[in-house]
């Protein structure tokens, strides 16, 4: 099935009180040339139930809303590796950067995975509170209305 959105199991429950009590979710579609595709999802209006306002200045003016929980998915994941990395700041010194041995490392994890199991992504921190990136792949995709029949 073809969903409007996709969220991870961490965030299933707050996506799911957005549709309850804040009229849905907002899926903002990026228009930033260098990041085509991505979305970002709030709630469709804010707690004194005015718009939700545009999360950055990188996506369109107008979300689609979305009230239905069986058009979002919610991605099971599976850890694949955990990777601790090295960080270095960047050129004006005000971001922090992996190395370059740190980011092969993470390339070639991402490849692996992808290969192994046909789709990969990456976020920060590991098991501990040494710097770390851990790489994730999706098991299974459900909906949200079945996730909550699961949860209850």
């Amino acid at each position: 099935m073809t969903y409007a959105c996709e969220c991870t199991i961490n965030n299933a429950k707050r996506v799911a009180s957005w549709i309850r009590e804040r009229g849905g979710i907002a899926i903002w579609k990026s228009i930033d040339l260098s990041r085509p595709g991505e979305s970002s999802l709030t709630p469709a209006r804010t707690e004194e139930g005015e718009p939700y306002p545009k999360p950055h200045w990188m996506y369109g003016n107008e979300p689609v809303i979305e009230t239905d929980p069986e058009r979002v998915g919610v991605c099971v994941e599976e850890v694949y590796k955990v990777i601790p990395v090295s960080l270095r700041r960047g050129a004006q010194g005000l971001v922090l950067k992996l190395t370059d041995a740190s980011q092969r490392k993470l390339d070639r994890a991402l490849a692996a995975c992808e290969t192994k199991h046909g789709d990969a992504r990456w976020v920060r921190g590991g098991l501990d509170d040494r710097p770390a990136m851990t790489v994730l792949y999706a098991t299974s995709t459900i909906s949200l209305a079945e996730w909550q029949k699961e949860q209850a």
